[in-house]
């Protein structure tokens, strides 16, 4: 019948346009999941990170080449071969600059001998704790020995716990050391003796979020 041939029609052309509608609606919701994953990660590409100046006093012989490297990406991941080299226009002072995202940063000085070996500096791993966008400049001097004197950035076993008031340095690394707190803006604590074993009360990071980035010897 003419009437059921037209519903007919008419229903199936309804559900082509449902069907075109739903298609260009999922069309157009995976393009701008898309969009914004894209948007999210050229954000995340385009955050300041910190840049960490490197600077390490190092007396070494002609032909020698030293380089930094650590546990993040941007320090070769420990790989010697992928090692950021200093620049020794300042010698004995070896300079770098690095960026990173990373919160925490172990790292350490190593020499490349004319022959391919590699001589790793002294001692426990170097730590440093980055604040998004305040840059850090290291003071450091080539570890011969683990105890070798006002070697900069302390190790790993100088560990610490920063609030707005105070900063709790606990010294494990079995020896006793001469410490300072290095806050985010640059600006040292005084120099204080921490005994092996025992814990010392230094300057929080008061109000204005100076927060903790490293202890450093003195």
């Amino acid at each position: 019948m003419p009437t059921s041939s037209r519903a007919q029609g008419v229903g199936t052309a309804g559900a082509g346009r449902f069907l075109a509608c739903c298609t260009a609606l999922c069309t157009a919701l995976i393009g701008w999941s898309a969009s914004a994953s894209a948007a999210a990660a050229a954000s995340a590409d385009e955050q300041p990170g910190t840049p960490v100046a490197f600077r390490v006093t190092a007396v070494t012989e002609w032909g020698d080449q030293l380089f930094v490297v650590g546990s993040v990406p941007e320090l070769g991941s420990w790989a010697p071969d992928r090692a950021v080299p200093a620049s020794a226009a300042q010698y004995p002072d070896w300079t770098t600059r690095v960026q990173t995202h990373s919160v925490r940063v172990e790292f350490k000085y190593i020499v490349k001998k004319p022959d391919g070996s590699v001589v790793w500096e002294a001692g426990g791993n170097r730590l440093l704790e980055p604040q998004t966008g305040r840059g850090i400049n290291t003071a450091d001097r080539f570890r011969t020995r683990a105890d070798t004197p006002a070697s900069g950035t302390a190790p790993t076993c100088i560990t610490w716990s920063d609030s707005w008031r105070y900063t709790e340095v606990d010294n494990a690394c079995g020896a006793d050391y001469r410490l300072q707190v290095l806050f985010a803006d640059g600006s040292t604590s005084t120099c204080n003796p921490v005994a092996a074993s025992a814990y010392a009360t230094f300057p929080g990071y008061g109000t204005a979020e100076n927060r903790v980035v490293a202890m450093r010897h003195c």
